[in-house]
């Protein structure tokens, strides 16, 4: 279940009003988050007994920020309850107290709040900051660091590697399914935590992205949305490409994955060319913020594809993680009625899609990815090249064949770094493709399938082999997988220290 918001309790002199203010402001970020809520004495209710409100709020408090200053040191309440109070939590571990420095402060070593680390980094206070407001913005990324933090500590802020299922979560299954579908997951969990890097602190991003076969009328068999669901939860984003009309399997894969999970779609591009499919980003909510802005790719007139827009409309939509934001793109390139045509359109839309996305990143203050299938043969094709032209960065380490028999690259991911951006630089540590058939729908379990394979015969299929029936369980294509290593520049550091700020 998500976690409800932590509460910051702020523990600060009436003189200092104004710049606790601004620091609520500077926060409204991470309560639109749903990471924290805060709360100070000016929520006391008129004829309530104060400073009995006051320590009641600050025992349910999970965070503690001191807004220290002469005026604080100076008030005998603060010193002899709210400070005692707040630092018997911090004993116990029940809180975290967070020294804030709002001026230098002689003998500061002194203090009890001392031993514990300060904001804005280094200990150096507001006052000497040229700049008050990157100052409030490397104080709220303190305070965020420090929340999840203390969530981790209190029982994890988020899964750090693939979902394990327990029995209460396998039991909406049918009884006869149970016991191979627990199986099935366990072999899946298994190479996936072996696999993939596991999630780190605001260090990195797991980026996916995968092209989901539509199923022309194949049931989802039981246990199908409980492999899909095992192998997207290891990842932070996933861009996901040929999604049914029908939503009921999607949508079945979101409640299983559950409440930490948010998803968004694309309409169906009708026709033979847009295959009538949709487009999605999948996306784990306690490491990934939706920034609220989402569109499909619409091209200006001087930039059409042979006159027209693109078959299937890229999806894009801006995203936070921690202060590393980031647009991602998710697209399928047409794939044509003749291997001619297929080639030569696939290859304009990837152009045309990569100068857009290209200039997006040059005139923007977000980061720029990429991630779809390009429909692509090899792994230094026409599309590969054409993102490398336009800024993004592909290495060829990155480039894994991604259909199930492993000798075409249909899929991949870039990253295209703006310059104007002020969060953290990225790099690509690893990356890879998952090949989900080596552990369920697996060809030795052809036989248990015999049936449901007879019985499956979609629309407009006469016959049906196994091969092709469990590709519409579950996909024709390997997943595609990317680590992104978030750096921030020691300017950008916001480790503090222990260091003594004096007047």
């Amino acid at each position: 279940m998500k976690h409800p918001p932590l509460k910051i309790f702020f523990c600060y002199a009436h003189e200092d009003r104004p710049l606790r203010q601004e620091l609520d402001a500077h926060l409204d970020l991470l309560e639109r988050e749903g990471l924290v809520t805060t709360w100070y004495d000016g929520r006391i209710t008129p004829g309530t007994e104060w400073s009995a409100e006051i320590q009641e709020n600050m025992r349910r408090a999970d965070l503690v920020v001191c807004l220290i200053s002469k005026a604080f040191l100076k008030s005998e309440y603060i010193a002899e309850v709210e400070m005692q109070l707040a630092l018997e939590l911090q004993e116990k571990g029940k809180a975290r107290v967070i020294p804030l420095l709002l001026e230098p402060i002689r003998n500061f070593a002194k203090l009890p709040v001392a031993k514990l680390e300060a904001l804005p980094s280094k200990a150096k206070p507001i006052s000497k900051w040229k700049d008050r407001v990157r100052a409030l913005d490397d104080i709220v990324h303190g305070i965020r660091r420090a929340a999840i933090g203390f969530l981790i500590e209190s029982g994890g802020a988020f899964e750090f590697n693939s979902h394990a299922f327990s029995e209460a979560e396998l039991a909406r299954l049918p009884a006869d399914v149970r016991d191979s579908t627990s199986d099935g997951l366990k072999r899946l969990r298994t190479s996936l935590v072996q696999s993939v890097p596991r999630r780190k602190l605001d260090r990195n991003l797991l980026v996916a992205s995968w092209c989901l076969r539509k199923r022309r009328g194949v049931r989802p068999w039981p246990e199908s949305p409980f492999y899909l669901a095992q192998i997207l939860s290891t990842f932070d984003i996933v861009a996901l490409q040929e999604i049914d009309r029908d939503l009921a399997s999607i949508r079945e894969v979101v409640d299983i994955l559950g409440p930490e999970w948010a998803y968004f779609l694309t309409d169906v591009k009708e026709g033979p060319q847009g295959n009538n499919e949709r487009l999605g980003i999948l996306y784990y909510r306690p490491r990934v913020a939706f920034e609220h802005v989402a569109g499909e790719v619409v091209l200006p007139e001087r930039m059409l594809v042979n006159g027209r827009q693109f078959a299937r409309k890229p999806l894009v939509a801006s995203f936070r993680a921690g202060d590393f934001l980031f647009r991602i793109c998710t697209a399928h390139a047409y794939f044509g009625a003749s291997i001619g045509e297929k080639r030569e359109h696939a290859i304009e839309e990837c152009r045309v899609l990569a100068k857009y996305l290209g200039q997006l990143a040059r005139r923007g203050r977000e980061h720029v990815l990429i991630a779809g299938d390009f429909n692509m043969i090899n792994k230094d094709s026409e599309a590969v090249r054409a993102f490398r032209k336009a800024g993004f960065r592909i290495p060829a380490k990155t480039l894994h064949p991604s259909n199930i028999a492993g000798d075409k690259y249909y899929d991949m991911i870039g990253v295209h770094e703006s310059k104007a951006a002020s969060g953290p630089s990225v790099r690509i540590f690893a990356s890879g493709a998952f090949n989900h058939f080596e552990h369920v729908f697996r060809k030795r379990d052809g036989d248990a399938y015999a049936d449901a394979v007879v019985a499956d015969h979609g629309e407009g299929l006469s016959r049906m082999s196994y091969e092709l029936w469990r590709t519409m369980q579950l996909s024709d294509h390997r997943l595609v997988w990317l680590e992104l290593q978030l750096r921030r520049s020691r300017a950008k550091s916001t480790r503090s220290t222990r260091a003594s700020p004096s007047a």
